[in-house]
């Protein structure tokens, strides 16, 4: 399996935040799937790859959809 990937130019940036937060999910106390993405870590990240902040209301929307995703392929959906 390829690590490449294409990627809508619409989605490139959230993309590579979505990438940027690959070590940022909470997980359950007990194991198990990961539950989200901390906010706190999404938000630190926006900041520090330079987003305007008027970029993050849509950013945030697409990140919550991938995230999503991401839960479902774990769960096997």
């Amino acid at each position: 399996m390829s690590d490449e990937f294409a990627v809508w130019p619409c989605n490139a940036e959230a993309v590579a935040v979505f990438e940027a937060l690959a070590d940022c999910w909470v997980h359950p106390p007990l194991g198990g799937d990961p539950i989200r993405i901390d906010r706190g870590e999404m938000l630190a990240t926006l900041q520090m790859q330079g987003i305007e902040a008027s970029r993050y209301p849509v950013l945030f929307r697409q990140l919550r959809l991938m995230q999503q995703a991401a839960k479902d392929e774990w769960a096997g959906r």
